[in-house]
């Protein structure tokens, strides 16, 4: 059974078992921040197969869990309790949201507003230029486009292409592989595969644009940055690591008029040198976020703030 269908199902269980309202109440004083992705009504069983594009009504309803189960405040008030520069409220909660779809502005927004919960939108500013697309949105369209019944990239043994389900097993693994490799690398494999299934395709979940951006902000949301090209901190080199902080930040404050505070890793991929952390420092970040699961306490290291990354499939009570 996949993955992310045994987590709600283990989860769901202990919930009614009480074993999550024991453990909340064990770990009333730390804080939770959850993360998303999109919010769009598209399920598609190859682009979307990790469901990180959540229905309108799922993410809906575990909003409203969401906000019965804890106290969701502001990513900034979160941050300020926990270095002691405000009271953390208890079982203190903060939504954000990752990469800068369009339909954050259009689905996501309007549902946040309605419910009266604050929210922060992570933004990867070539996404929002035009100048650069989610690479394994684009493995996944071309995946999805390739003729079957299977398909061999070179050097390695045919996948299945006979189903949806095949597809979608074969784009993820394609696409796990290519995670750990640098950009230009992932660019040649999807170019590859674009080719093979008959070019490349628009995005089935388009990018903000910069008006787009000014106008999330306008509503009251925070927007921070969230690297330029979306480059691994961890894998590429120091240079282009703190040219992508430096680009991110000037764009945010650029189109927002606000200067960000609050980084998110690319992937989470925490950077390797400490000078990249000190460029997140002149560039007057306070703190940054990663995709470690887990809770945050009162005096651990804001430069590496865990999240629960929420997707279709996962439940608002699996936040222990």
């Amino acid at each position: 059974m996949n993955l992310g269908v045994i987590k709600p199902l283990v989860w769901g269980g202990l919930h009614g078992l009480g074993v999550n309202a024991l453990a909340r109440g064990l770990t009333r004083r730390a804080a939770r921040i959850v993360t998303y992705h999109g919010v769009d009504a598209d399920a598609h069983p190859v682009v979307n197969a990790d469901r990180l594009q959540v229905p309108p009504a799922v993410f809906s309803a575990q909003l409203d869990s969401l906000a019965r189960q804890y106290r969701v405040i502001s990513l900034r008030a979160l941050v300020d309790g926990l270095q002691g520069r405000a009271e953390l409220p208890s079982r203190a909660l903060a939504i954000t949201f990752d990469d800068g779809y369009r339909n954050n502005l259009e689905q996501a927004a309007p549902v946040l507003r309605a419910k009266g919960l604050p929210a922060t939108f992570f933004v990867t500013t070539s996404y929002v230029s035009g100048a650069a697309e989610p690479w394994w949105y684009r493995l996944r369209e071309a995946v999805s486009a390739l003729p079957g019944p299977q398909w061999a990239q070179p050097g390695q043994p045919p996948r299945p292409l006979g189903s949806d389900a095949d597809r979608a097993r074969t784009a993820l693994e394609w696409e796990a592989a290519a995670r750990v490799e640098l950009a230009t690398e992932q660019d040649v494999i999807v170019r590859q595969l674009e080719e093979a299934g008959g070019g490349r395709k628009p995005l089935r979940y388009p990018l903000l644009t910069a008006d787009e951006v000014r106008a999330l902000a306008g509503q009251g949301f925070e927007v921070q940055a969230h690297g330029d090209r979306h480059l691994s901190h961890a894998l590429e080199d120091d240079a282009a690591v703190k040219a992508e902080i430096r680009s991110s930040v000037e764009l945010v404050r650029a189109w927002t008029g606000r200067a960000p505070w609050v980084y998110a890793y690319p992937y989470g991929h925490v950077p390797r040198s400490p000078a990249v952390l000190e460029v997140l420092r002149d560039a007057g970040l306070q703190a940054a976020v990663g995709v470690e699961t887990g809770l945050n306490r009162a005096g651990g290291d804001v430069w590496r703030l865990n999240r629960f990354d929420l997707s279709g499939g996962w439940q608002g009570s699996a936040l222990e």
